[in-house]
């Protein structure tokens, strides 16, 4: 069942989207949105793979955030989004083959915040911001990506936690920890890894380009410093006729398992603070 919302929210406003909901148990839900350039051609807001799309039901309130700056540049990467509207949006719910019952989907709450993106051409800054994004360059192969390692210093909120990405493109190839600040030290060794995605950061980079993105999971980022970045990739070893001493070879195997890329930190960061409506 889908319920359509006709709504008008301009993007050059880069709007997020928050919605306050609660759905039952046993089901799924998402979120779409349709909108419609500044010449008036309509265009699809929304992709299969979001992490808006095919969400479990958790049975309590939850709130749902969205750039749909974001949901739109994934599914259309050369449409130009300049004067661009959201203009129609739909809740969905879907049970999966053999579920039955009664099942409900309560909205409570549905708003759309502006933030303000400002570039900046240098590693480290001050204010405060919701998250960062660092633009790596062109986008990279993920397939052989093996661990990523962000030596940062970060301050902010004494409620700060964050979570570091390296998305590639419209995909999250690595995610972080959750982190907090530390008392003793702004310094902090984040490892990212492939293996530990299991969301996606709030605001990207471009579709073309790989990306180092903190985002703020509670609180305001104040201060950070960008040192490195270094992504290990996993190496395919070519066959050889030659035998090799098994002692010898163990020795080897970290060498040839692991290449270090070293990616330098004078790069584009672009700070993103959302303005959040009082309560």
């Amino acid at each position: 069942m889908s319920v359509y919302h006709s709504i008008n929210i301009s993007l050059d406003q880069s709007p997020i989207i928050a919605v306050r909901l609660q759905v039952s148990r046993g089901i799924s839900y998402g979120l779409r949105f349709w909108g419609v350039t500044m010449d008036n051609k309509s265009f699809t807001a929304w992709h299969e793979g979001s992490a808006l799309q095919h969400r479990p039901g958790l049975g309590a309130p939850e709130t749902i955030l969205a750039s749909l700056v974001t949901e739109s540049s994934i599914p259309n990467p050369t449409l130009s989004l300049t004067g661009a509207r959201i203009t129609r949006m739909a809740l969905y719910v879907e049970a999966g083959p053999l579920i039955t019952g009664a099942f409900s989907l309560y909205v409570s709450s549905l708003r759309a915040n502006s933030a303000q993106v400002t570039k900046s051409s240098s590693n480290e800054v001050n204010g405060n911001f919701t998250a960062l994004v660092a633009d790596l360059g062109p986008t990279m192969a993920t397939k052989t990506l093996y661990q990523v390692f962000v030596g940062l210093d970060i301050k902010g909120s004494s409620d700060l936690s964050y979570v570091p990405y390296l998305t590639v493109g419209a995909s999250v190839a690595a995610q972080g920890y959750t982190y907090v600040t530390k008392i003793a030290t702004t310094y902090e060794l984040a490892l990212l890894s492939p293996l530990m995605v299991n969301s996606s950061p709030l605001f990207s980079g471009s579709v073309h380009s790989s990306s180092l993105v903190v985002s703020a999971k509670t609180g305001m980022i104040n201060f950070f410093h960008l040192n490195s970045v270094s992504i290990r990739f996993f190496v395919k070893q070519t066959a050889v006729s030659a035998s090799v001493d098994p002692a010898i070879a163990r020795n080897l195997v970290f060498y040839f398992f692991i290449f270090l890329f070293v990616i330098p930190v004078a790069m584009v960061i672009l700070v993103v603070k959302v303005f959040k409506d009082e309560d």
